[in-house]
Order: structure tokens, then C-alpha cells, then sequence
């Protein structure tokens, strides 16, 4: 369904938007009509549908997005609880972030359109914010601290912001339910070997094990909850974030999801650039028929909390390049707490076994979407070679060790 949307079907859609509405009703010939003066692109999208589209007249650009069918599915009170925090984002003024665009009838936000044979789409038009995203780049470490102080500032805005459609997600990316979905996904996974289905599996216990312990005592608020590298925009000079997109997997979780989702990409971002010391060339995604790397993984008892540690790895996140990407989380955690952002005990606890889950979830929720929609396969599968490399590392580690590699020595210190 995805490459039966074109260019020409975002031109007719966009009509029904108050900057597009034609002045004589919608129509075929008004939307040929906006060609002259409006352009389409294609964007990279997860599972939705995203067009840039660029209108010369008013110098003003605006990023269409047609939902997936699952989700245009769902109840529209989540669309339009992220209409919401958009425009509470947007009033606070502390991060910029996309805001929604009025339906020309004056009805809401949102558009439903029957598009092919796929059932009915939800779609939005929400404006465009100037900037790179951040990418494939490596972050150097006046970005990564930057990284840190936005999500500082994120969590700041976010506070007194509610709504109860973000309440009980039930999602495959809800990180409260991170462990179940894993285990109930992990056996659609094609392709595992031993030592990649034990690391996933380790993920999710280490995180059920850290639940146990401290998620009663973790603050809970509204959160965006995927500060990935394609939904954070940073300055030319690449020294700052400047902007973040795409609340789809908004919800009112533990405060500290913001933080150790955007620690786990960093860190996936520096695994990205290719394999450290102590460790081998052969990382594999899941369907390829090489071994990864030869070390063993073993979850201790009642829920993988102390599992095997790695040869080599140095205590504290220090030492050769086989830590680097813990560097590069801590330099993020080190950026979010220099500007403000609040980390209980509990919190901090719960940084480590977090941010494994999420690399596990990426891993399993990719190569299944993968499967299932192979045309946009390289998007869903980017994840999945420094995926297990930095899992690799978090799991081989103990849930002291990897603490030690993410807090400052004084937090550390200071942790009962």
C-alpha cells in the first residue's frame, strides 16, 4: 500500500487542508492546478506515509503524513491527543517541534480518506521544521551533552501536559511493556542465532528484573519516547539539537523512557561506526547466514540481572574503543543532568536495563516489519548491525558496571 501512495495522491490530499483549499471546493483540476506552484517529495518513513511539500508563494513547507492502517485504525482521540502535545510544545517554547494544520471545513486536524483497497487512512498536514537531522552522523561530544540538555528541556515541557488517550498504550514500542513484547515477538523472528536469541532474551529480563525493583518508584508524565536520530534536527555547525518530529510514540510512561531512548540511539550511533576492540567483524542481522561475535552471554538467575562480562570491557565506561558507545551515553546523561533534568535513584537504576530493551525491541520490531514490507527494508534493518553490537556490550556487562559507565562518579557514588 505504501508504494501506491504517489506524489500525485499527496497533491489531491493536501487540498483538504486550509493552506491548499481550493477557493471553489476540492476537485481534480484545483489540486493539477497547485502543481504549478507546489512541490512533492518523498520522506523516509517507519511504517507511515510522509511527503514534504514546499509552496513557493508563501515560502512555506509542511510534511503530509498518512498513516499506516493499524493505526488509522485505532481510536482518533490518540491523534488527537498528539495535535495536543504539539501545540502545548509549541506554547511552552522551550523545544521546537511540528504543529498541526486545520482541515479547510473547519472540522479538526485530522482527514480520513479511503485510499485503494487498504481501508480508511488517517491523514494530517503538519508544518515543516528547517534543519538535518541528525542521521547516520557520529555525534561528537559537544552533540552528545547538547542531546542531553534537549531531552532535559523536552522533559521540562512536557510537565502538567496530560491527556487520557496517552494513558495505557499498549503499542510494540511502549517501553513499559517492553519485556512482554519481546517475548511474545521474538518467536516471529526468522533467522536467530543461539547467541542473538539469549541476548534479546536477556534484554527482556534484565529489564522485568529491574521492574521489579524500582518501577514503583519511578515518576510518570507524558513523554515522546523515540528521541531516535531521524526525528531530531540539529544546527549547521552540528553543535545543537534544534528540533524533534514525530509523536506517534507519545505516552504517559516513566519519565525516564526520554533519557534512555535517546542515550540508546546515541550509543547505537557510535556502535554504527563499526566494530571496537574485543570485539569481531561478524555481527549479523537477523536472515544472514554469518555467526556473530564469539562471546558468551549468560543471564544470571531471576531475571538476568549480573550477566557474563565481557573480556576486556573496563569498568566505569572507560579504557579502548570497544566502549565508546557507553561514552557516548554517558556524555548525553552527563548533558541532561548539567541542564536540570531530574534523575531519582530509581531512575537512575533503571538507565542501563532501559536502554537494552530498547536496542532489543529495535531489533525484533525491525526484522519483523522487515519481512513484511521488504521495499523498505534498508530503513526498518538500520539498526540491526550495531543493534547487536551495542547489546552485546550492554548485556555482557554487569547492571553495576554498566551504571558505573552511565552516571556521573559522583551520582554514582551517591546511589544507595
Amino acid at each position: 500500500m505504501q508504494d501506491a501512495i504517489t506524489a500525485e495522491s499527496a497533491l489531491d490530499l493536501i487540498t483538504l487542508f486550509e493552506p491548499f483549499a481550493p477557493a471553489g471546493g476540492q476537485g481534480t483540476d484545483d489540486a493539477r492546478r497547485l502543481g504549478s506552484h507546489v512541490s512533492i517529495s518523498r520522506l523516509a518513513g517507519y511504517d507511515d506515509v510522509n511527503f514534504r511539500v514546499t509552496d513557493a508563494r508563501s515560502r512555506r513547507a509542511y510534511v503530509l503524513k498518512i498513516h499506516n492502517a493499524a493505526d488509522s485504525a485505532a481510536s482518533g482521540a490518540v491523534f488527537h491527543a498528539h495535535n495536543a502535545v504539539m501545540q502545548h510544545i509549541a506554547a511552552a517554547g522551550l523545544v521546537r517541534s511540528n504543529t498541526p494544520m486545520p482541515l479547510a471545513d473547519g472540522s479538526g486536524f485530522i482527514a480520513t480518506v479511503q485510499l485503494g483497497g487498504g481501508g480508511p487512512r488517517a491523514v494530517r498536514l503538519l508544518t515543516f521544521l528547517e534543519g538535518d537531522i541528525i542521521g547516520p552522523r557520529r555525534l561528537g561530544p559537544e552533540l552528545q551533552r547538547a542531546l542531553g540538555a534537549f531531552i532535559a528541556n523536552l522533559v521540562t515541557a512536557l510537565q502538567g501536559f496530560d491527556d487520557p488517550a496517552l494513558h495505557d498504550q499498549t503499542h510494540d514500542w511502549f517501553m513499559e511493556c517492553a519485556a512482554s513484547t519481546i517475548t511474545r515477538k521474538l518467536p516471529l523472528v526468522q533467522g536467530l542465532d543461539q547467541e542473538q536469541r539469549r541476548l534479546i532474551e536477556s534484554a527482556a529480563a534484565r529489564l522485568q528484573g529491574a521492574v521489579c525493583i524500582s518501577g514503583d518508584d519511578l515518576p510518570r508524565q507524558v513523554c515522546h519516547a523515540d528521541a531516535n536520530e531521524n526525528n531530531l534536527l540539529i544546527s549547521a555547525d552540528a553543535s545543537q539539537v534544534t528540533g524533534i518530529l514525530d509523536w506517534g510514540d507519545a505516552a504517559h510512561c516513566w519519565r525516564v523512557v526520554e533519557l534512555a531512548v535517546a542515550a540508546a540511539y546515541a550509543a547505537l550511533l557510535e556502535a554504527s561506526q563499526g566494530p571496537g576492540k574485543g570485539e569481531e567483524e561478524g555481527a549479523v542481522a537477523p536472515g544472514s547466514s554469518g555467526k556473530g561475535a564469539g562471546h558468551e552471554i549468560g543471564a544470571g538467575e531471576g531475571g538476568g540481572g549480573e550477566g557474563a562480562r565481557h573480556e576486556g570491557a573496563v569498568e566505569g565506561g572507560g579504557g579502548g574503543a570497544f566502549d565508546a558507545p557507553l561514552r557516548v551515553a554517558a556524555n548525553v546523561v552527563a548533558g541532561y543532568l548539567g541542564a536540570g533534568g531530574p534523575l531519582t535513584p530509581a531512575e537512575q537504576r533503571m538507565l542501563g536495563p532501559l536502554m537494552g530493551a530498547r536496542v532489543a525491541i529495535s531489533l525484533v520490531n525491525g526484522a519483523i516489519a522487515a519481512r513484511a514490507n521488504p521495499s523498505n527494508s534498508e530503513y526498518l534493518l538500520a539498526t540491526q548491525k550495531p543493534g547487536w553490537r551495542l547489546l552485546r556490550l550492554l548485556q555482557g556487562l554487569r547492571e553495576s558496571e554498566v551504571a558505573a559507565a552511565l552516571l556521573p562518579p559522583a551520582v554514582t557514588a551517591a546511589q544507595p
